[in-house]
Order: structure tokens, then sequence, then C-alpha cells
């Protein structure tokens, strides 16, 4: 298994400490076991652990080509964004729709 020497000493604001994860977070994405494919809480993949929050906010862009950009706002981690190709914005807004008839039809 791959290790990173972090040494933290030490007191941050606020912009530091985003700037720390920010550099953690782009260490971790070169490292190997990669973060799982499989979706949380799948059968396949029932260790994954998740950051999960309540009330987030989420903003959605659109950009060229029928992609869309999300982003995700965390309390601990800030703004994430979140490139959705065409197909798969596609794909959400008809599953996005079939959930709102499928509300409709049971009230």
């Amino acid at each position: 298994m791959e290790k990173k020497r972090i040494n933290l000493n030490g007191e941050f604001d606020a912009r530091e400490l985003d700037e720390i994860i920010r550099t953690l977070a782009e260490a971790r994405a070169g490292m190997q076991p990669e973060v799982p494919l499989t979706a949380p809480g799948a059968a396949s993949d029932m260790k994954t652990e998740v950051l999960h929050e309540q009330g987030s906010l989420l903003i959605v862009r659109r950009l060229t080509g029928g992609r869309l950009r999300f982003y995700l706002r965390n309390s601990g981690l800030g703004w994430l964004a979140h490139d959705v190709t065409a197909t798969a914005a596609e794909g959400l807004a008809h599953f996005l729709s079939n959930q709102v008839a499928h509300q409709h039809t049971l009230q």
C-alpha cells in the first residue's frame, strides 16, 4: 500500500485549512488503491466510507454540448465541482422526471 508522509504542526485559519485539504485530496487522487468506482452502499462495496451532510447546497450550471456542472457544498470540504457528460445528464433528467411522475401518482 502506498503511503505519503504528512507533518502538520501549528495553528491554521480557515483559508489555510482549505489549502491543506485541497493538497491532501490531490495527493489522495494519485494513490493506490484508488477510490472505489462502485456507488457507496452497493452490495459489492459495503466498506466505502462516505461523508454525509444533511441540507447541503447544490447548484447546477449548463455547460457546452449538453454537459452539466454540479457544485456541491460541504461544510468541511468546501465547494466540489463535478462535470457530467451530456449522456449522463440525459439519464439523470429521465430518472428525475420518472421520480416526480411517480410521486404524483401516489398522492
